[in-house]
């Protein structure tokens, strides 16, 4: 996830990073990453509590390659069936389309994540209250929480880049 990509990335670049980001998520993401609402619930490797700063992670490896991302955060409906009342995902524009990117939404009993999908394909409907970028995310718990997740899905650039 390197900057390697630049600003002429194609699509399958961008799944590529993706879905490497996704992988290094899974192995990441535990007990400390998750919020704290969830940590009765939360385990290692399971995406229980981390939509948040999973975006958070997204938004960094897309701003990364030159893709400006937003945080989304609001709540998931199917066929206008509650499925999550406040979660977190990704919205970013690329090929003059919008597009999601959700790796934790498999909180949800049943559904797959989506690594990267247009807005106008996807059959959930997303309704966002707030959008963020990755600079305007203050909140210190979401911040700490990030930082501990980011230090273990992005020590592997160090690793790799010398």
């Amino acid at each position: 996830m390197a900057n390697y990509l630049g600003y002429g990335c194609r699509r399958r670049d961008i799944l590529s990073t993706i879905e490497d980001l996704y992988l290094r998520l899974r192995r990441s993401w535990n007990t400390d990453t998750a919020h704290k609402s969830c940590y009765g619930s939360a385990r290692r490797e399971s995406s229980i509590g981390q939509c948040y700063v999973s975006a958070m992670a997204v938004a960094h490896a897309l701003d990364n390659v030159g893709i400006n991302a937003t945080i989304a955060r609001g709540a998931v409906y199917s066929q206008d069936e509650l499925l999550m009342a406040d979660h977190g995902w990704v919205e970013f524009f690329f090929d003059c389309e919008q597009w999601i990117c959700d790796l934790t939404l498999d909180q949800a009993e049943g559904i797959a994540p989506i690594l990267m999908m247009p807005m106008h394909s996807v059959k959930i409907d997303f309704r966002a209250i707030d959008y963020r970028s990755l600079a305007e995310v203050t909140n210190i718990d979401v911040l700490s929480r990030f930082w501990i997740l980011s230090s273990r899905v992005f020590a592997y650039e160090v690793v790799s880049n010398a």
